[in-house]
């Protein structure tokens, strides 16, 4: 194969091993942030779906809780 113009020898097998370190280094690298990011997308969805029932289903259980409450009362 040629590359700009000269010819490469095929790497050695030193070189080898420490392109493919260096390959899975950063592959895991990677992989490391685009988990990260995902599970930060996903931690927002989440806290979102909870918050929204939250507001939803509060008032509700306040109102029961407190009704609850003032009939055990008379």
């Amino acid at each position: 194969m040629e590359q700009s113009g000269a010819l490469r020898a095929r790497p050695s097998a030193d070189e080898l091993v420490k392109l493919e370190s260096k390959l899975c280094a950063q592959s895991l690298t990677l992989a490391d942030q685009l988990l990260h990011e995902a599970c930060h997308d996903i931690e927002d969805i989440i806290v979102e779906r909870v918050m929204n029932k939250l507001r939803n289903e509060l008032p509700d259980l306040v109102s029961r809780v407190l009704q609850d409450h003032f009939d055990g009362e008379e």
